[in-house]
């Protein structure tokens, strides 16, 4: 059987939830993880990710794809090894590869950022990502597009109260200019 996600968002939900638990077959052996529900990153992060990859390519001569995996290894993984145990897990079995065996980490290395996407971000650590994107590039002089109007809510389509909690955040670097960095 493929593995099936139910989201919970009325009492009928969960009813039906528990009735394909109740179907299953008793012979067999099942394994049910429940956790609470968060917003996957939105479209409008997705295409300020893919511009932003875009103009920084064009500027560094690297491909978008290329900027893309820069980023991921910079930042993304940090933030999937802060919030997700099992990424940790894995991260650290690999860093003990590396000690004794740096070829084989090289590839392992590889490989995990090549499965270590920013589809898999919720709405929070999809805004961290590019919050840690654009403060590199205002560091390398990189100009990208900054969305003018409720900048961080359209980035993120988060409350007032959270983009002024990430603002706040990374207020000590101040973006200067009129809509690029």
């Amino acid at each position: 059987m493929k593995p099936t996600e139910y989201t919970i968002t009325s009492p009928s939900d969960r009813i039906e939830v528990l009735k394909v638990i109740e179907e299953l077959p008793e012979d067999e052996r099942w394994t049910v993880k429940v956790w609470p529900w968060k917003q996957k990153k939105t479209s409008a992060q997705r295409r300020l990710n893919w511009k932003w990859n875009t103009e920084i390519g064009e500027q560094t001569g690297m491909t978008k794809e290329e900027v893309h995996y820069h980023y991921k290894s910079l930042f993304l993984w940090k933030i999937f090894y802060r919030d997700d145990p099992g990424y940790a897990r894995m991260i650290d079995s690999v860093v003990r590869v590396k000690e004794t065996h740096p070829e084989e980490f090289k590839h392992m290395k590889a490989f995990i950022l090549s499965k270590t996407h920013a589809e898999d971000c919720d709405v929070d650590q999809m805004a961290e990502f590019l919050t840690d994107i654009k403060r590199d590039c205002h560091e390398k002089e990189i100009r990208i597009t900054i969305p003018r109007d409720k900048e961080w809510e359209w980035i993120s389509e988060i409350s007032e109260e959270k983009a002024d909690q990430i603002k706040r955040a990374t207020a000590a670097r101040p973006i200067r200019g009129s809509d690029r960095t």
